[in-house]
């Protein structure tokens, strides 16, 4: 999934938040939202995914119920990595 969003944005995985800021400004100038509705909201949603993908480290957190076991959260994690919900970027972040 998350390579869907580089290959939108023309990105390389992996670059930086600055790259890819500046690379959104520049491709919603190319595609305004009032003359590119659909071209834009593949851009948007591309940069959202890949501007926060600690958000969805939160959305997981959320999803877990308060008794389930270390196992459980662990596949939860994993699935969502295998799945490509979750970059494992994210999860180094985690860390700094």
């Amino acid at each position: 999934m998350y390579d869907i969003y580089y290959h939108t944005l023309e990105l390389l995985p992996g670059c930086s938040e600055e790259v890819l800021r500046k690379r959104y400004l520049e491709l919603v100038q190319q595609f305004p939202p009032e003359s590119h509705p659909d071209k834009f909201s593949k851009i948007h949603e591309a940069y959202e995914k890949l501007r926060d993908p600690l958000g969805t480290i939160s959305e997981l957190l959320i999803s877990l119920h308060h008794n389930d076991s270390m196992e459980q959260i662990i596949e939860v994690f994993l699935t969502a990595i295998r799945n490509e919900r979750l970059p494992t970027s994210a999860l180094l972040k985690m860390g700094e």
